[in-house]
């Protein structure tokens, strides 16, 4: 009850903060607390704080935004999951990172078995083929 009453809405205001270093630091630790947020709280302006990372211009912010979803998406609603969070991560295939493109397939096989039947036909088995022609060698 605490830890609700007093952690929780620090994260919440921490993630709606600007600032880098707080944010990587926050995405970093996301599996320690991840467990004591609800799917409530995770469904709301958290999700979309994080999200925000996403269109970050600095690359590890958005590459620790992607991995940050196998914690989270378990907790995601069907629309979080199957809409929202799938049109980031189409947009990330096309990263001019090749190891953000390189992990947004690891990260769709990772989740695939969170999302819809629908969104498994359209999005990710459209992922697979467009990355079988990557030329990136992740380390």
């Amino acid at each position: 009850a605490e830890y609700k009453k007093h952690v929780v809405p620090a994260i919440i205001n921490l993630f709606a903060c600007n600032d880098r270093g707080i944010r990587v630091s926050l995405l970093q630790n996301l599996d320690r607390y991840a467990k004591f947020l609800d799917e409530q709280v995770m469904n709301g302006k958290l999700f979309e704080s994080i999200c925000s990372g996403f269109g970050d211009t600095t690359p590890i912010l958005r590459e620790l935004t992607l991995k940050s979803m196998l914690v989270i998406a378990p907790k995601l609603s069907e629309k979080n999951l199957n809409d929202v969070l799938m049109r980031h991560l189409v947009r990330l295939q096309s990263d001019q990172e090749p190891s953000i493109r390189t992990n947004t397939v690891i990260c769709l096989s990772r989740i695939v078995q969170y999302t819809n039947e629908a969104t498994r036909e359209k999005l990710i088995i459209g992922s697979f083929p467009k990355a079988a022609r990557e030329h990136f060698t992740h380390t």
